[in-house]
């Protein structure tokens, strides 16, 4: 039993896949291009992983820079508060950065899941650091106190 299919289907068929196969391949080539805002991404991504936020610090900035020409405000703001961990040392505030991650969970790029988890993950690496630098010092401090008052008694 054989089907017939007009002409016309068949070239209607075999220009949606070649359409699709092209779409498909762009977005896996530019995960691969050198210098794109997908692989620097990534890269960063992979150095965050391995705790060295300073390095990959850069890394988010560019990134961001060209989700932000791309206009994938999404990605931006991905890679924007990943920016975050590397400067969480400099002049802002931790209390600052906190009211600002926060304030980014409420922007409609903030929606996308991928984006939304790395806020919240940022938010919390950030939380616990300033919960724990609070409970550290009192009891550093402390100690530090009854030593210096051992030494001179």
């Amino acid at each position: 039993m054989r089907f017939r299919v007009s002409p016309t289907l068949r070239v209607a068929t075999g220009l949606l896949l070649a359409v699709l196969l092209g779409v498909v391949g762009y977005h896996v080539l530019q995960w691969r291009i050198p210098g794109s805002s997908e692989a620097l991404l990534e890269q960063a991504d992979e150095k965050s992983w391995v705790n060295n936020w300073i390095a990959a610090e850069p890394l988010y900035r560019q990134a961001e820079l060209g989700f932000i020409r791309k206009n994938e405000p999404s990605k931006a703001l991905y890679a924007h508060v990943s920016e975050i961990p590397a400067q969480s040392e400099s002049s802002i505030s931790v209390p600052a950065q906190l009211a600002e991650l926060t304030a980014d969970l409420s922007l409609p790029q903030a929606q996308d899941p991928e984006t939304r988890l790395r806020i919240l993950t940022i938010l919390g690496m950030l939380e616990v650091n300033y919960d724990s630098a609070m409970v550290v010092c009192p009891i550093f401090c402390t100690r530090f106190i009854v030593s210096v008052a051992r030494l001179t008694l």
